[in-house]
């Protein structure tokens, strides 16, 4: 289905803010890009299957005065049909029948520090200025800054690993339980790199305004994985990363790679808290297919019509907008 809808403009917002004529039309050429796309998504929640695709973006001046950023988007939530996955599982497929370009990720440049996402909607100013000053000094870590727009955004944590510490690397390697450290079979590097996004993840779970889940993401710039976590305790996240080592990404990597003839774009693993394991959400492919399990298409599914009879719930997009925070 092909619609039109306009996701901003030059007022100010619910959240009091603002958005100038220049960056609207940054943002709108950003979303007619050759490519690749911006997904629709829903409620800004990273886990659920993508929706749609962000076909093009225009300006359009409103009666109000203001400039509105207005984008085509192509909603396919209805076309969704089950299959079966490599292993004989209940998997569900769509993709847009107008366009084939990819859907847009996090990082695909370089990266040689550890890079943290964070939104200040999820603090005060001061707590703000204080994380993002304790990452940099004292974590080492470039900060970005993200705009996730709605009144309650659930707070999102992106750590983008340095290029070259393959998040398949670490899923093999085995926790110490005595000291809490990365075993002596890992590069110093690494281990560093874990004490790092350790001590931020209690640092920003000290300072966070929610007392909801927060979402913590783990990437690696030009790798398919993206490892998800939803946890109110520090402790569940460690957890989760030590159990990896239980999980062979790289097995389901290769796996899903070959079940899509190579085309695999992103794979996303979701840890379950209560069974304590990690599960393989949905895939994205070069082509711009969405594949994902059944669990996840109902879970999308419902929080879709809901959406749909929501006056205040909403879809979003999943483009991420950043600027750098840096400490002088």
């Amino acid at each position: 289905m092909i619609r039109k809808q306009i996701i901003a403009t030059s007022g100010v917002d619910r959240q009091n803010q603002q958005l100038s004529i220049e960056v609207l039309a940054e943002n709108a050429k950003a979303f007619s890009a050759e490519t690749a796309v911006t997904r629709m998504s829903i409620n800004h929640d990273c886990t659920l299957l993508p929706i749609g695709k962000i076909l093009s973006g225009s300006l359009k001046q409103l009666d109000s005065g203001d400039v509105a950023l207005e984008v085509l988007i192509d909603d396919f939530a209805d076309s969704f049909v089950p299959f079966k996955g490599p292993n004989g599982e209940s998997l569900y497929f769509a993709e847009s029948s107008y366009d084939s370009r990819p859907f847009i990720d996090f990082q695909s440049e370089t990266l040689k520090k550890l890079n943290i996402m964070i939104n200040p909607l999820n603090f005060t100013q001061d707590d703000y200025n204080d994380i993002v000053a304790y990452l940099c000094n004292c974590c080492d870590a470039q900060v970005e800054t993200t705009i996730a727009k709605s009144l309650l955004p659930t707070p999102e944590i992106v750590f983008n690993f340095v290029t070259g510490y393959l998040l398949g690397a670490l899923c093999k390697q085995t926790l110490s339980k005595t000291n809490d450290k990365l075993s002596n079979d890992i590069s110093d590097d690494l281990a560093k790199c874990y004490t790092a996004i350790k001590s931020a993840i209690k640092k920003i779970m000290q300072k966070i305004t929610s007392r909801g889940q927060v979402v913590y993401i783990f990437t690696e710039p030009n790798q398919p994985i993206e490892l998800v976590v939803k946890a109110k305790k520090v402790d569940t996240v460690l957890k989760a990363l030590e159990a990896l080592k239980e999980y062979d990404i790289s097995q389901k990597v290769q796996q899903f790679n070959y079940y899509t003839n190579g085309n695999l774009k992103k794979i996303q693993f979701i840890y379950d808290e209560n069974e304590f394991k990690w599960e393989m959400n949905y895939l994205t492919t070069n082509t711009g297919q969405v594949i994902g399990t059944k669990a996840n298409y109902k879970r999308t599914i419902q929080m879709y019509h809901s959406v749909l009879e929501s006056p205040t719930a909403g879809f979003s997009i999943g483009g991420t907008a950043t600027m750098e925070s840096q400490e002088e």
